[in-house]
């Protein structure tokens, strides 16, 4: 979650033009974890593995090579991590009512909606 509020993912893309690199998404509408997709506003993504899996692995691979460490940090600058899936639904949830009640205010208006 960004300071401001707004659901995005954030993580390491394979992107066929952009090549590895640290990306974010535009708002995030949907997510199944299970399924291992997300729906942001302007695309789907297919997720990889979350980032506490990612930081167990990072410290067993240390630890291997003889580089003792208990924990690890990353550095996501702006963003909130949310690691609680009942949070993210619901903050999820909140938004997609808000989304709605817009909609709803504004064909109240206008008698249409505007995408």
């Amino acid at each position: 979650m960004s300071e401001e509020g707004v659901h995005e993912t954030w993580g390491y893309s394979n992107h066929p033009k952009l090549g590895s690199t640290v990306m974010t998404s535009s708002r995030l509408i949907a997510i199944d974890r299970a399924a291992k997709w997300a729906r942001t506003v302007s695309r789907w993504y297919r997720l990889g593995r979350p980032f506490q899996v990612v930081e167990r692995d990072l410290i067993e691979a240390s630890n291997r090579s003889g580089l003792i460490i208990h924990s690890a940090a990353f550095d996501f600058g702006p963003f909130i991590p949310i690691n609680d899936p009942k949070k993210l639904d619901r903050l999820l949830a909140d938004y997609i009512r808000l989304i709605g009640k817009i909609g709803l205010d504004q064909r109240s208006q206008t008698g249409r909606i505007d995408i």
